[in-house]
């Protein structure tokens, strides 16, 4: 990744725009299923600006930080709006068309309001979260009550409607998986993890330590994770795809991974004609060549996927 420095609002435009677009997100189905059915909600939860300030991007990148913490309590400082709708719907941007923001909408959009960051602290109602829930129940449940605060606090308005249409099911090769179980398991992963939001978490988290997190490998244009599941794999897959990626693995549990993504190819991209090809990528994989170095691959299919777009977000209202 390039360093950049300029306006607050070019720094947060950058870090949501690294797949050249706004308004793309990954959700598994899953995730979908379960937000069609009564989200819970917080019981109290505070909003406020924050006031530190940053013009580079690294700068608002490091300062942000994200907290899932026991007894149902949520803790955000300096995110974005744009990151924070990223966080509520289990986003990551990409090409595959997931999640839009209407045309009128994106250019009425104030700059402050988009550049701005936010604190926020919330805490559900006792007992909506069992106290035996795995972590990534807590996770999922609190993300699910962060959309209505969205909602009320900061009038997002998501349009909701599902489609069928052209998906890559993520699937295990005939030989099997070719990476190792993590050493790390769901109990030492909440003790250590340095919970940050996802967009940051899957593409600029320095500790290679931390949970559901790929950082920079030691080898140029290599991610790995030292603690990752199916779906943190499938949400960085479809980051370089074009059609949204859905893990069909049946793999559970915490891996080792290790890829090259920063100069893959989508899976339907041609190989650069040899007059235009640059010394570097002339041996530029595509994603379903890295996966299946994995022991993975892709298969072309359709299914139903939720599909989102973006119609309207204000200033947060005042606690």
């Amino acid at each position: 990744m390039t360093h950049s420095s300029g306006h607050r609002l070019n720094c947060v435009r950058q870090i949501v725009l690294l797949a050249g677009t706004l308004t793309v997100l990954s959700i598994p189905a899953l995730k979908a299923q379960s937000q069609a059915s009564k989200r819970p909600v917080f019981d109290v939860a505070s909003v406020k600006p924050n006031k530190t300030s940053g013009e580079q991007r690294d700068a608002i990148i490091q300062a942000m930080t994200l907290q899932y913490l026991p007894g149902g309590r949520f803790s955000a400082r300096s995110v974005p709006i744009p990151v924070l709708i990223f966080e509520a719907y289990g986003a990551v941007p990409g090409p595959s068309g997931r999640i839009k923001v209407i045309p009128e909408f994106e250019k009425s959009m104030d700059p402050k309001l988009e550049s701005g960051t936010y604190d926020i602290e919330a805490v559900a109602e006792k007992d909506v979260i069992p106290a035996n829930a795995s972590p990534s129940l807590q996770r999922e449940t609190l993300r699910l009550m962060l959309q209505p605060l969205l909602e009320d606090r900061f009038k997002v308005r998501v349009r909701r409607e599902t489609k069928d249409v052209p998906v890559y099911a993520l699937v295990v090769g005939k030989s099997g998986p070719k990476f190792q179980k993590s050493a790390l398991d769901g109990t030492r992963c909440t003790a250590i993890s340095t919970d940050q939001p996802l967009i940051v978490r899957m593409f600029y988290a320095s500790d290679a330590a931390s949970c559901h997190s790929f950082a920079g490998g030691p080898t140029p244009g290599w991610v790995h994770g030292e603690a990752v599941d199916m779906s943190d794999l499938a949400e960085v897959a479809e980051r370089f795809s074009d059609r949204p990626v859905l893990d069909h693995t049946g793999l559970t549990g915490f891996y080792r991974i290790a890829f090259p993504a920063y100069n893959l190819r989508r899976p339907t991209e041609p190989e650069p004609a040899a007059e235009k090809r640059a010394l570097d990528d002339a041996a530029r994989p595509t994603l379903s060549d890295a996966l299946q170095d994995l022991g993975l691959r892709l298969e072309s299919t359709r299914a139903p996927v939720e599909m989102f777009v973006v119609e309207h977000i204000e200033r947060p209202a005042q606690n």
